[in-house]
Formats: structure tokens, sequence, C-alpha cells
């Protein structure tokens, strides 16, 4: 949906969802995770316990959140054209690192291996 579109009857005059940009592959870990999440708390599940499904989309979603610390962007300028140029990279961050061992520690929970 467009802004200025009608959904039941309302004009919508800001459309939320219009900047949600899915770019990179933690951003939709996290996202998907998050809704499993959600998902194994409200719903019962019959192949695998509520308990095994929440503490391994936790542990994506911790994983998903430390690439997320450790992504940033480099901006560059051509003197020449003066055209303004943006690439990602990667960072290497204390609490990217620690997000990325809690997910680690969270996912093998999940299976049990300790």
């Amino acid at each position: 949906m467009r802004t200025g579109d009608y959904f039941l009857g309302v004009r919508l005059e800001y459309n939320p969802l219009q900047n949600l940009t899915m770019k990179w592959w933690h951003a939709i870990l996290m996202t998907t995770s998050f809704f499993v999440f959600i998902v194994s708390l409200t719903i019962e599940l019959k192949v695998f316990s509520n308990e095994t499904i929440a503490f391994i989309s936790s542990g994506a979603f911790f994983i998903g959140l430390g690439e997320f610390a450790n992504q940033s962007f480099q901006v560059g300028i051509n003197p020449v054209t003066r055209i303004t140029t943006k690439r990602d990279i990667r960072i290497h961050t204390f609490f990217g690192y620690l997000f990325d061992l809690i997910g680690i520690i969270l996912i093998l929970k999940g299976f049990k291996v300790f």
C-alpha cells in the first residue's frame, strides 16, 4: 500500500512499512526468528517442543543482532567527479562477538547439547 491509499474505508496518511527493507541477511534472520519466537510462545507445536523452538529462535535472533553490531559502512568521495559512494564493511566489535556467543549458546541449549 502507498501513502494516500484507502484501507477499510480509512485513508492512510502514513505507511509505517514503507521504509522496511531487507537488504542484509542478518536483518532477515532477526525478523524471521522474532516471529518464530512469538509463535513458539503462543501456539502449541506438535513436532518439537516449544522450549526448543524458543531457544533456537532466540539464539538466531542474537546471532543476527551480533552481525548487525559488526556491520558498518564506509563513505568515499571521488575528488574529480564529486560523486559520493557508500559501501558496507564489517568492523569487529566486542558487542558483536558477545551477541554471537550468546546466540550460539542459546542454539546449543535448544538442541540440548549441554
